[in-house]
């Protein structure tokens, strides 16, 4: 469906477009009020504005098109609650364009970018969630464009970068959790390339190949209570040496080669520098307990790249994985003995390793056992009642030629898998049984010499009564939440007082449709006009409560959210009145908090 030079039109309020040539496309119109829209398996762009001036789009959600949303050439757009999955390029796309505000976004799975912005000048998006982008792209895009605001952003999954800023200029980021990214050398948790005027303010970089990297000619950068843990090659990575600077808190731990490879900061020394051994993952929910769904909390512990969807939960960072859940689970964690249901070998007996499991395990525990005698063999047996379905577990072996691991169902030999010099885990799946008692038993033979040690490792044992999510109840339920034990991202920073102010330097602009913007006005300031935003530390701007700007800052004579947290999660829950901060550098703010935080 599309549409040209339309002005103050409601009419496609309530539109649904299905399985068409394109979705809703608006060309050359303006003033556009559309309070709902869903647009689904359309052959090119789900939502497509083009040269419009002035739109509101109160509640949209797109799927399974070219594009989910691409706004272009256009000026004042507003769109307050975007859901986009399962498009096959960009979640949401905006190009050369002024004035465009996201608030409440939801993009996932996604086949390129979760948010691409490039040529725009004056762009907000603030309260995202961005997950599971499989390509090599980045899960947010921000490139050839000025005066960008990005507030209260959460990003996990995906082989790009989790946020790419690419020659852009006067970019604020105020409250990132980036974690789970970078399939090579160049994709990282954060990465700014010829980047200049930025300011980056409470941002969590986990599990990349560079936590944060300040790329080439990134310069007068602001780098302001940050934490990068667990990245496979650098914290925090500056390798071109250019004027920036950092203060307040830094969290680094568990990174691989150097936690700050920053010659020109005097590497973590201007910081206020927190070492933890703790991984990041410890710091998240993960599998989150109900009593619908999972029967395991487990914390930390979720593969971020099978995430599914939101489903309209209370907490906003709590959602659905593609990962069945299993209807039996035995691990062997903090144990001294086999669980009851398993037997095994009195001759040589298994036992708890508590140094060896593999990654995202419930723990560091498994069972095993040793073999150094020629043609010895050693059996271990779960018995136990089952609905219809599958046993999988996670498997190690090591040894020589010759040597195997089998598995029997009910006596009846099933499948074996030969060991290895080095060995590896993997995932051992056994065939389909029907409902009832089953012995499901598992032998390590012998069959090289002496000389060579030959063992196995059973981490996990998982029963499945189906291989594909039928319904959300039999799926695993995700959280990015923090635990409420967490003592290296939670309850890092104190109530703010009127006088704990930062400050952002806006630039001048010119026409958003050029190629190459060079940047704009503050949102609210003049056409054309450079400017600097003060706005308070530990909180952000409460959205839509008819009271201020609604760009997520807090600013004078606000309602904020105090955060004290490292990163996007700031609490769930009711909220509660803190109190008016009084007269200050940011006077007037009347502060709120979260009756909780972390579970």
């Amino acid at each position: 469906m599309k549409f040209k030079n339309v002005v103050g039109v409601d009419v496609l309020d309530g539109t649904t477009s299905w399985n068409s040539l394109g979705g809703v496309e608006l060309e050359e119109s303006a003033a556009i009020d559309i309070n709902t829209m869903w647009a689904q398996s359309n052959e090119r762009n789900g939502f497509h504005l083009d040269r419009v001036a002035g739109a509101w789009v109160g509640d949209l959600s797109v799927v399974d098109n070219w594009n989910g949303v691409v706004v272009e050439y256009s000026d004042s757009i507003v769109l307050p609650y975007v859901r986009a999955w399962s498009n096959d390029l960009a979640g949401l796309r905006a190009d050369k364009s002024h004035q465009v505000w996201l608030n409440n976004v939801f993009v996932t799975n996604n086949g390129t970018y979760g948010i691409r912005a490039d040529g725009c000048v004056d762009l907000q998006v603030v309260d995202a969630r961005a997950v599971n982008h499989s390509s090599q792209w980045p899960n947010v895009y921000v490139g050839r464009s000025s005066n960008v605001s990005l507030v209260d952003l959460t990003l996990f999954g995906g082989a790009g970068d989790g946020l790419a800023i690419y020659r852009s200029g006067n970019v604020l980021v105020d409250g990132l959790t980036s974690s789970d990214h970078g399939a090579d050398l160049y994709d990282h948790g954060v990465d700014l390339y010829n980047a200049e005027k930025t300011t980056l303010v409470n941002v969590v970089s986990s599990r990349g190949t560079d936590g944060i990297e300040l790329g080439d000619v990134t310069t007068f950068t602001k780098l302001i209570d940050i934490a990068v843990l667990d990245n496979i090659r650098y914290g925090l990575s500056e390798p071109s040496g250019w004027d920036n600077s950092v203060e307040g808190l830094l969290v680094i731990g568990s990174n691989t080669r150097t936690d700050c490879n920053t010659s020109n900061l005097g590497g973590c020394g201007s910081w206020d520098v927190l070492v933890t051994d703790q991984t990041a993952w410890g710091s998240f929910v993960g599998n989150a307990a109900s009593d619908a769904t999972n029967y395991f909390d487990v914390n930390g512990q979720m593969n971020f790249n099978r995430f599914a969807n939101w489903v309209d939960f209370d907490n906003q960072y709590r959602g659905w994985s593609e990962e069945v859940l299993p209807q039996k689970k035995w691990t062997f964690e903090g144990i001294q003995d086999l669980p009851v249901e398993f037997s095994q070998d009195p001759h040589i007996p298994w036992y708890i390793d508590e140094t060896i499991s593999r990654d995202n395990s419930d723990g560091t525990y498994a069972i095993r056992v040793d073999l150094t005698v020629q043609n010895d063999e050693s059996c271990v047996v779960l018995t136990s009642t089952v609905p219809d379905g599958h046993l999988m577990t996670s498997v190690f072996v090591i040894g020589d030629e010759g040597d195997i691991l089998k598995a029997a169902i009910d006596s009846v030999p099933k499948t074996e898998v030969a060991a290895t010099p080095v060995g590896a885990w993997f995932e051992w799946e056994l065939e389909e049984v029907e409902a009832g008692e089953h012995e499901f038993r598992f032998c390590l033979e012998k069959l090289s010499s002496d000389q060579v040690n030959t063992w196995v490792a059973i981490d996990e044992v998982l029963f499945q009564q189906h291989t594909t999510c039928v319904n959300d109840e039999q799926c695993q339920l995700l959280d990015f939440s923090l635990v409420e034990a967490d003592s290296v991202l939670r309850s890092r920073f104190p109530q703010p007082t009127a006088d704990d102010v930062l400050d952002h330097e806006w630039g001048e602009c010119t026409d958003p449709k050029q190629t190459y913007p060079l940047g704009c006005a503050a949102v609210g300031e003049t056409w054309g006009v450079a400017s600097t935003t003060a706005f308070l530390r530990y909180s952000r701007e409460l959205m839509l409560d008819e009271r201020g700007d609604d760009d997520g800052l807090c600013e004078e004579d606000e309602a904020c959210l105090f955060t004290p947290n490292l990163g996007s999660y700031q609490g769930h829950g009711e909220l509660e009145y803190v109190g008016n901060l009084g007269a200050g550098l940011v006077s007037g703010v009347d502060l709120y908090q979260y009756l909780e935080n972390g579970y």
